[in-house]
């Protein structure tokens, strides 16, 4: 079941929005090639838009709550950033978000 979030009267948690980041991730919805969860899919659980949810995104980041997992997006196949819960991954991101080293090909 997935769990809705109404951003607009109260802001999410920290836990709340790792709870939606695991929801996702245990759902499936991921991106191709062993990625992780798209911001573009959180932002829609979370009826936020994708530039405060990519913020909140890095500040799990910079927790080390996340990581940072490099897939496909499954419609376009174009390579992209996502994300992960930290201890669902064997070998953590080093990609910084935004990191124009490998290009940010977020969502």
């Amino acid at each position: 079941m997935t769990t809705r979030y109404d951003t607009a009267h109260s802001p999410l948690t920290n836990d709340e929005l790792m709870t939606v980041l695991r929801e996702a991730w245990e759902a499936g919805d991921r991106d191709i090639l062993e990625g992780g969860v798209a911001t573009t899919t959180i932002a829609a659980r979370i009826d936020m838009g994708k530039s405060g949810t990519e913020s909140r995104l890095r500040e799990l980041w910079e927790a080390g709550r996340i990581t940072v997992v490099w897939g496909a997006d499954p419609d376009t196949h174009r390579p992209r950033r996502s994300w992960a819960p930290a201890d669902e991954v064997d070998q953590p991101g080093e990609d910084l978000p935004g990191d124009t080293l490998r290009g940010d090909h977020s969502d």
